[in-house]
């Protein structure tokens, strides 16, 4: 879902990466596992080497920055408000905050999966064919 981020008191510094990165910042679920951005640990996360650097915002009081859907951030403790612009049906509706996937992403996923199962047996430049077709 998009997301605003209101800066109520202080200062914030908000990290942005795109959607693009979410390899690299070796993503699970809707949270990375890169604690450290400025020195991260690249034996347990080696893809993040070749992550571009974020985007860099800087929030003083009533700034108010747009997150995109899918566009990944990192910031201290601050309070969001979350909305959905697409049809209800592309909505878990238990999944109050978005941290699912779409409900058509979820049965892509699925079905990605499966069909990696089903080619498995295959030697591999036959798999390595019959995979790249599906996308």
């Amino acid at each position: 879902m998009d997301n605003f981020l209101v800066q109520v008191a202080g200062t914030k510094r908000v990290l942005l990466w795109p959607p693009a990165c979410h390899d690299a910042l070796h993503v699970a679920g809707s949270s990375s596992p890169v604690i450290h951005t400025a020195a991260p640990d690249l034996q347990a996360h080696p893809r993040y080497a070749g992550c571009p650097a974020p985007l860099l915002a800087e929030l003083r009081p009533g700034d108010v920055l747009f997150l995109p859907s899918l566009w990944f951030h990192n910031v201290s403790i601050s309070v969001n408000a979350f909305w959905r612009h697409l049809p209800a049906r592309h909505y878990h509706r238990k999944d109050l905050y978005g941290n699912r996937d779409l409900v058509e992403a979820e049965t892509a996923d699925k079905a990605g999966e499966e069909a990696a199962a089903a080619l498995s047996s295959l030697p591999p430049h036959y798999r390595d064919f019959y995979s790249g077709r599906l996308l």
